[in-house]
């Protein structure tokens, strides 16, 4: 498994930008050793077909870097294997079994915050009966019914509703147009992806004397612990419980 660094100025199309290290900082972050020059700046993270200046890329075999480094030059290369000096890249070597770790540490240092704004809105129309721990942020248009508590830290995109008598745990995010019916409950550190609705009416119908009639939907929904829930999704809340 090997990632490529490339030393260089910005490029407009590089993917997170306004977020430089230099190869040392990333290194110690990744926990590796760096091999070359430690001052060299890195911007951003592409993909190995699209490689640019002050970027940094993932590559999940050996071959596939011989390959790109016969076209590509110069780079710095963050290696589980003994690097070739030779070659005049700069490196980074890093255990084997640290690769995993490694990746998703160096995509968090480049991932940029795309949760609401700090603090509450005075465009947010929040219940009085609602209650809201420590560090809650909430957006601009959001509207928290009554009885709704939403715990510490987490935060609330622009555009959601979010209905009564709801319980929302700590240290989640809610992204923009989220809409949560009343009765819902959603554990701690759960992400929802914007465009989610959560406890809508399940299409539940039965006939009596020749005519559908719809099944009254009184039920909730329940979201533990650390899910995250991708955009667009749809959960019905029970008929009952």
């Amino acid at each position: 498994m090997v990632w490529v660094l490339r030393s260089g100025v910005k490029d407009e199309r590089s993917i997170w930008m306004e977020t430089m290290y230099t190869v040392a900082e990333i290194a110690e972050k990744i926990g590796g050793t760096v091999f070359g020059d430690p001052k060299a700046k890195v911007e951003s993270v592409c993909i190995p077909e699209e490689l640019m200046p002050g970027s940094i890329v993932f590559i999940k075999d050996r071959r596939r870097f011989d390959e790109m480094a016969k076209s590509v030059k110069p780079l710095c290369v963050v290696v589980d294997f003994e690097p070739d000096m030779s070659s005049g890249f700069d490196y980074i070597v890093i255990a084997e079994d640290r690769n995993e770790k490694a990746f998703i540490t160096l995509l968090s240092l480049f991932q940029k915050s795309r949760g609401p704004q700090e603090g509450i809105s005075d465009l947010a129309s929040i219940s009085n009966e609602a209650v809201l721990g420590k560090t809650v942020a909430v957006d601009d248009f959001v509207k928290i019914g009554p009885r709704t508590r939403i715990g510490d830290g987490t935060s609330i995109g622009v555009h959601c509703f979010i209905g009564e008598e709801c319980t929302i745990g700590s240290n989640c995010i809610i992204y923009p147009n989220v809409t949560i019916y009343p009765n819902t409950v959603i554990g701690d550190g759960v992400i929802v992806q914007s465009g989610v609705v959560i406890g809508g009416d399940g299409f539940s119908y039965t006939n009596i004397d020749g005519y559908n009639r719809k099944v009254p939907q009184i039920g909730g929904v329940l979201i533990e612990d650390n899910v995250e829930i991708g955009a667009n999704t749809t959960i019905d809340r029970a008929t009952i419980g």
